[in-house]
């Protein structure tokens, strides 16, 4: 309807704000960027006004069938209550999975849980100079461990991590999976075997629904027997 409508400023509007949102998604496509629900605010203003255009053509439409309906003896009161009935409906389900947090945007969905937890036992565990491989979660173990002497070491693929762990078997490293990524565990497990590499299970958090949020692993040169 925008376009059909671009020769007016309603149009143009539309058209507008339509090709601002569009524009800003194809740059963070196209460039690499975090998944946070803060990165995509700047479209909410957008997404607000052109919902709210499309919000307006709608209810001119229902003004225009309630008319009719009203012209054929079909009383506003009834016509009301249907609406306000069906919207209701409509709406409860969403409005009960936001207030339950089951919607995967915003607030605390436990992705994190335990994570205090793997801080406290690297801390117990890893001695000055040791190696913490990580890919997803560098700032955040900076944070939890910015008190201890490790090596924060990040690998961009399953190749760079087994390269790294091919080094002096004397330096004691460890590597820690989310729950979000354990395909990768598996991958890095399998390249790392190949090599005479073994991760050992050392540590796991889970969730408050029984999930696994964080397991912990310790990398180790394994001899023929796997010992």
């Amino acid at each position: 309807q925008a376009w059909v409508d671009r020769d007016a400023p309603a149009g143009r509007a539309d058209l507008t704000l339509s090709g601002y949102g569009l524009a800003y998604l194809a740059l963070h496509t196209v460039v690499g960027f975090q998944v946070w629900d803060r990165y995509v605010l700047p479209l909410v203003p957008i997404i607000a006004l052109i919902g709210a255009r499309i919000l307006l053509s709608a209810a001119d439409g229902i003004l225009a069938l309630w008319k009719r309906w009203g012209e054929r003896g079909i009383s506003h009161t009834l016509l009301t209550a249907l609406m306000v009935f069906t919207l209701t409906a409509w709406l409860s389900g969403p409005a009960l999975s936001a207030a339950a947090s089951r919607f995967p945007v915003g607030s605390d969905h436990g992705a994190y849980d335990g994570i205090d937890q793997v801080a406290a036992f690297l801390k117990s565990k890893l001695p000055p100079g040791a190696v913490l491989y990580h890919r997803w979660l560098g700032w955040h173990w900076r944070y939890y461990l910015y008190d201890v002497l490790f090596n924060f070491r990040y690998y961009d693929s399953t190749e760079a991590l087994v390269r790294d762990a091919s080094g002096p078997p004397q330096i004691v490293r460890y590597i820690v999976f989310p729950g979000w990524h354990l395909a990768e565990r598996d991958a890095a497990e399998v390249a790392l075997a190949t090599h005479g590499i073994a991760m050992i299970p050392c540590f796991e958090t889970r969730r408050a629904d029984g999930t696994t949020s964080f397991l912990v692993y310790r990398i180790e040169r394994v001899d023929a027997h796997g010992r």
